[in-house]
């Protein structure tokens, strides 16, 4: 890994610390300046962006999805295949599989060195806070099969080269039934990962 990428890492990091934080995924991104006027117009660009990207990733793994539902804070995916132990969240039960999208509002800041956007000034999409944090929350049942780090690894490939998904052992897993959960912490970029490793 270059220094460059090392500093990218750290500051990474540092948008999602404080460090307990490091044990849920999140979304950290840098949209370049000029492509929202406001707040609120850069919120709503992000939600399309990183729902468009998602959309792809479920249907490139054919995993069926009955509906999405659009709020100003995200969109929510209701994934329903009974050979994956997936059942309609409709029915109120305990096998429901859903991945929540949220995005809350950015702030304009300097773009950092290693994000290459081409603007001086981004949309800052950070993911330190408590609660009102960026990130794709997965609510997979138990007994499903989906691979969740499949799902996540390949909507970071469409997304732009500036958005970030850090993901975590925690809750990202190869095999939820069989409780194999991915080994280490990474950061993902265009489908690569890298990994935070002693």
């Amino acid at each position: 890994m270059s220094n460059a990428q090392g500093l990218g890492l750290n500051l990474i990091a540092s948008a999602i610390a404080p460090n307990s934080h490091g044990a849920r995924s999140s979304i950290v991104a840098w949209m370049p300046a000029s492509q929202a006027a406001s707040a609120e117009e850069a919120q709503s660009k992000m939600i399309d962006i990183v729902s468009q990207s998602l959309n792809e990733s479920l249907n490139k793994q054919n995993l069926k999805f009955s509906k999405t539902r659009k709020s100003e804070k995200g969109t929510s995916f209701f994934i329903e295949d009974s050979n994956l132990n997936c059942e309609s969240i409709d029915q109120g039960s305990a096998k429901a599989c859903v991945i929540y999208l949220n995005i809350f509002k950015p702030s304009k800041t300097s773009t950092p060195e290693f994000v290459k956007n081409g603007e001086k000034e981004s949309w800052a999409f950070t993911s330190s806070h408590g609660f009102y944090y960026n990130a794709m929350k997965m609510e997979i049942s138990r007994t499903s099969s989906i691979n969740t780090l499949d799902v996540v690894q390949n909507t970071s490939v469409t997304l732009p080269s500036w958005v970030f998904i850090y993901s975590s052992p925690n809750d990202t897993y190869i095999d939820r039934s069989k409780k194999k959960n991915s080994m280490y912490p990474m950061i993902l970029s265009k489908g690569n990962a890298y990994y935070f490793v002693k």
